[in-house]
């Protein structure tokens, strides 16, 4: 009879391999982790209530929700672009910035073959790099007891004489100036003529607020009268008991897609196909509709008669909804501005000239002061950059503050402290650390937005 011996690397290994088989018996059953990056509020909560709790969960999925909104997760998606592994499975975006994130490559282009319930897709809500989940459309909302005469049009939700009842929703700037834009009689891809019609609203006393919630919340408590909306959230209002109605607006009715794409760098993709193709179940999709009011994108849902006649879309907008021409979206900063953040104090134009640091220079970036005909010693360094709202970067020295190339030979040191008055910055609180801090790279709906927060 033979003597077994155990050496303590033996017992080591031994219980090691015991412990591991728990985890590969999970990945077999196809269960893990899925990070969602996805906004807050009720949207969230729906996509547990009706997606991750009933459809993900059982199957040994473990969801973990990173909630912000679209701005700060696509700067996340491309500061993560180089990394072999990213921090999320699957996010959240418009069609507007889905489309611009796999313009900036950080999308996978999607093999529905591992997406059985994308053959019920319609067909303007499937796309290479991603899925629509829920639409619907930016129609103008406002309380009857407030406002009897029933307004008809976006210039009447943007109308100066409401002074201070007018309610803006910051998260949704983009559409709000395309809204705007469509008011003062221009197009969706052309900010411009929208401009002066919001800052004649500013000045007549409109509210800004950061989401859809506290929106709801001024309407509910009476603080605002009027504004635009989605048409599926005034759905979803007046059946929490809020006193609000809506109207298409006679300017046209611009749509709304909220989807979903996989980062190419995400840990764990498959997860992200099993999150996508739960999302298009046709319960969660009936569930969405009731819960939420947005129209289903898939074709195998069911929604009852009346509620389709309270979140739907007449003129067969329901089967063939218009499809954004996301190419439209401007490139240009709508105050006039190219290809950075930085304001000036000095609107001319002047001819380009080369960065003054020689590393940036080689690299072709050029000094923005100089773009407008000054450098950047003549900007009054007491006067900081204010209120511009950058979502890839955050600006927080004026141009003035543009660092100079060392002398030759001399000792390397940190620049002096900023001493001047402290710069405004978002509800992030994060301003520009980098070595171009005034060549700032930005998507372009981010510089859409900025002369609105000026």
């Amino acid at each position: 009879m033979s003597k077994w011996t155990f050496s303590r690397r033996d017992t080591l290994a031994l219980g090691l391999g015991a412990a591991a088989l728990p985890l590969a018996g999970a990945r077999a059953q196809g269960g893990g982790r899925i990070v969602v990056g996805t906004w807050g509020g009720d949207y969230a909560r729906l996509l547990a209530k009706n997606i991750e709790d009933p459809l993900l969960k059982p199957k040994g999925y473990e969801i973990a929700q990173d909630q912000a909104s679209d701005g700060p997760r696509r700067t996340k998606m491309v500061a993560e672009r180089r990394l072999p592994r990213g921090t999320s499975d699957i996010q959240g975006l418009s069609a507007a910035n889905m489309y611009e994130m796999n313009e900036a490559g950080v999308l996978e282009q999607l093999d529905f073959s591992k997406i059985p319930n994308a053959k019920n897709l319609l067909p303007n809500m499937k796309y290479p790099y991603g899925i629509g989940h829920i639409y619907s459309g930016k129609v103008v909302v406002y309380n009857p007891k407030l406002m009897p005469q029933a307004p008809k049009s976006f210039k009447d939700a943007f109308d100066p004489k409401h002074g201070n009842k007018i309610g803006i929703i910051d998260i949704q700037y983009q559409y709000v100036m395309a809204a705007a834009s469509l008011a003062a009689g221009g197009k969706v891809s052309d900010f411009e003529p929208g401009k002066a019609l919001l800052l004649e609203a500013k000045k007549g006393g409109a509210r800004i607020y950061p989401t859809n919630e506290a929106f709801a919340q001024a309407l509910k408590n009476e603080e605002i009268s009027i504004g635009i909306m989605w048409k599926a959230r005034t759905v979803q209002w007046q059946n929490a008991g809020i006193n609000v109605q809506s109207v298409a607006p006679a300017e046209g009715v611009p749509m709304y897609i909220s989807g979903f794409g996989i980062p190419k760098n995400a840990p764990n993709k498959e997860g992200g196909y099993a999150y996508m193709n739960a999302m298009l179940d046709k319960t969660a999709q009936e569930n969405f509709a009731v819960d939420m009011g947005y129209n289903p994108t898939v074709g195998t849902a069911v929604v009852a008669p009346d509620l389709q006649k309270r979140i739907g879309f007449t003129g067969g907008g329901q089967k063939r909804p218009p499809h954004p021409r996301h190419r439209h979206h401007p490139k240009k900063d709508p105050r006039g501005e190219g290809g950075g953040g930085t304001r000036c104090s000095r609107r001319e134009e002047g001819p380009a000239r080369a960065s003054s640091r020689p590393s940036e220079a080689r690299a072709g970036i050029q000094d923005p002061c100089a773009r407008q005909g000054r450098s950047a010693g003549d900007v009054d360094p007491g006067q900081p950059l204010r209120g511009f709202r950058d979502d890839a970067r955050r600006v927080g020295r004026p141009c003035g503050q543009l660092r100079q190339p060392r002398p030759p030979g001399a000792t390397p040191s940190r620049p002096p402290p900023w001493s001047g008055p402290r710069p405004s910055m978002s509800a992030s609180g994060s301003w520009c650390r980098s070595r171009s801090c005034c060549a700032t790279a930005s998507t372009s709906s981010s510089r859409a937005s900025s002369w609105w927060t000026r």
